[in-house]
C-alpha cells in the first residue's frame, strides 16, 4: 500500500529515514496532507528501526492523551516525535 497524499507513490515498506523524518516534521508543523499521518501510522515499514518508530508514534495518543480533542496526543507525545526527528536527522546526515 502506498501513501496517498505524497507527491510520488511511496510505498510504506520502502520508506527511508528521510521519508519518516519528513512526515513527522510536516505533521508537527501542520503542513501534512489530511491523511498523511494516518497513512504513516497505519501501514508497516520494512525497515525494523523505522517500523519501531512508526509503532511508537501509533501508540502516542494512548500513552500521552491529548489535552484538546483536536490534538493527536499530549505534549509528551509531541516531545517523543521531536526526539525521533532529531534522531532521524542524525541518521540522514
Amino acid at each position: 500500500r502506498c501513501l496517498s497524499d505524497w507527491s510520488s507513490d511511496v510505498c510504506s515498506s520502502d520508506l527511508t529515514a528521510k521519508d519518516v523524518r519528513d512526515v513527522l516534521v510536516r505533521f508537527l508543523d501542520g503542513t501534512a496532507g489530511p491523511y498523511e499521518f494516518d497513512d504513516f501510522i497505519s501501514v508497516s515499514i520494512g525497515d525494523p528501526h523505522l517500523e519501531a518508530i512508526r509503532e511508537r508514534c501509533d501508540g502516542l495518543r494512548a500513552e500521552f492523551p491529548p489535552e484538546l480533542p483536536v490534538h493527536y496526543c499530549g505534549e509528551g507525545g509531541v516531545e517523543v516525535m521531536r526526539r525521533f526527528i532529531q534522531e532521524l536527522e542524525d541518521d540522514v546526515a
